[in-house]
């Protein structure tokens, strides 16, 4: 039933589509699509406007939208001195009947709609939903951009959001420009980094290993390990002083600093169960990566490198590690342990799987004609296998 207003015009009445949505942490968000229900259009200027403040233009939106509250959107229609306007209340309902999203894939389509917004208009409880769920994806910069916007809106350090926030915003700021990512962790609120250390000690090192190469992170490792004594990261930060040496090709010193680490996790059996443990590991990380759990994957990388750091020269713990770095966008931290792996193994069984997966890293850094090389050579020259036809399909993308 068409709805008109008092001179007996037509009111634009935006139709909904929720098609899929997505629960975690409480949050709930849909994937929705607004369209006008006639789609004649032609020579209308169409603007939406909803009360979480997204703005867009033209006859049809899909976006991510935040429940389960009701959400008004107002679609305006201008064309010369003529304007039509209409309102409507998106109901999302106590229990979603649209399917729930279960693969990354699914979760891909939610990123690139968020990244079409622009940010600073949402309100902070659009943004708070979209900074909690980015958090799972490799969206990147737009995982950073969401999340600076929540913190400039919502300065809070003791909301609980606050560190995952601050992590996104600083591991898009690595990809970028590493140094001013460290000055801005430093900046951060002293009493709310202290009660997350272990991640921004981790993102600290991280920072001074992988993307600046700086001896700087071999005092600060040492400091670490001073102040949290007999602990994981302890171990882990004298594990990252061992990648500082591998990355800068001093291998002597790189496996005294593993070894100097592993003889005091192998006392009570030796080392005589380290080969069956490392394929567990192995088996673990890789399971979880076909499953989407990126998260998962990290801490179990930690857990096998903190127990087996000499396990990054001879074993698929460096692309297990690659492969994980990307899954959460991290593609510089990537492809330097892709590129230590080739170095390291010139000769290894997984050589056409590292070079596969250096070709993804070196495509989102911006090289694509080198990324576009290696994949037409993996194709050319290795037919049958597994990555071949992907080769193909990555070799002639944009």
């Amino acid at each position: 039933m068409d709805v008109e207003d008092a001179r007996g015009r037509p009111v634009p009445l935006g139709r909904i589509e929720l098609s899929s949505y997505v629960g975690f942490e409480n949050q709930f968000l849909f994937e929705t699509r607004c369209a006008l229900p006639h789609g004649d259009t032609k020579g209308w200027t169409v603007n939406w406007q909803f009360d979480d403040g997204c703005l867009s233009a033209g006859p049809v939106v899909e976006r991510v939208t935040v429940g389960m509250s009701p959400l008004r959107f107002r679609v305006t229609l201008q064309r010369e001195k003529e304007e039509l306007r209409g309102i409507r209340r998106m109901d999302f309902g106590t229990l979603p009947r649209m399917a729930s999203i279960n693969d990354a894939k699914d979760l891909d389509r939610y990123v690139d709609l968020m990244g079409k917004q622009d940010p600073t208009t949402l309100a902070v409880r659009t943004l708070r939903a979209y900074t909690t769920l980015l958090q799972l994806s490799a969206g990147g910069q737009i995982a950073a951009k969401c999340a600076g916007v929540f913190l400039q809106k919502h300065p809070d350090p003791t909301d609980p959001l606050w560190a995952t926030a601050q992590l996104l915003r600083l591991r898009g700021l690595m990809q970028l420009d590493p140094k001013l990512a460290l000055s801005e962790l430093a900046k951060l609120d002293t009493a709310a980094r202290q009660r997350n250390h272990e991640k921004f000690d981790l993102l600290e090192l991280e920072l001074l290993v992988f993307y600046l190469r700086s001896e700087a992170a071999v005092n600060r490792a040492r400091q670490i390990a001073a102040q949290h004594p007999d602990s994981r990261l302890a171990r882990i930060a004298m594990v990252r002083v061992g990648d500082l040496y591998r990355l800068q090709n001093r291998m002597k010193d790189a496996v005294a600093q593993y070894q100097s680490i592993q003889q005091k996790t192998t006392d009570e059996t030796g080392g005589k169960k380290l080969p069956a443990q490392d394929r567990a590991f192995s088996i673990a990380v890789s399971e979880m990566l076909l499953d989407g759990q990126r998260i998962e994957a990290e801490d179990k990388l930690l857990e096998w490198e903190a127990v087996h750091p000499m396990v990054k020269l001879d074993s698929d713990f460096l692309l297990l590690r690659g492969r994980t770095l990307m899954a959460g966008g991290r593609w510089r931290e990537a492809l330097a342990e892709l590129d230590s792996m080739l170095q390291l193994q010139p000769d290894s069984a997984y050589q056409i799987d590292i070079n596969f997966h250096r070709a993804r890293a070196l495509y989102e850094l911006g090289q694509k004609p080198e990324a576009r090389r290696i994949w037409t050579e993996i194709a050319k020259k290795y037919p049958r296998h597994e990555f071949a036809a992907q080769s193909s399909k990555w070799a002639v993308t944009p």
